[in-house]
């Protein structure tokens, strides 16, 4: 049986020190607006030899935005895709 990797604990204390931020200063300045998204799409390897290996598979993610001035900001966004492949 294989073992998870677990999330960083470094990983989870940027991302409340991220929302600690964004909550401190968007009260306070001008046209700050805060979006959470998620996505989906399908993983399907163009090269046959790849595609033998690793198949396809869905792939799942999600992103923060942070625009605190115009059209000024910060995002945060990642994904998860895993196969697990062998070679013959």
């Amino acid at each position: 049986m294989r073992r998870r990797k677990k999330i960083i604990p470094g990983a989870i204390r940027w991302l409340i020190i991220i929302f600690l931020f964004s909550g401190i200063f968007s009260s306070s300045l001008q046209a700050s607006y805060l979006y959470i998204g998620l996505s989906g799409g399908f993983f399907y390897p163009s090269e046959e030899v790849f595609r033998e290996i690793y198949s396809s598979g869905a792939q799942f993610g999600g992103e923060l935005v942070y625009t605190f001035w115009y059209n000024y900001g910060l995002f945060l966004r990642g994904s998860y895709f895993q196969r697990d492949g062998q070679l013959s």
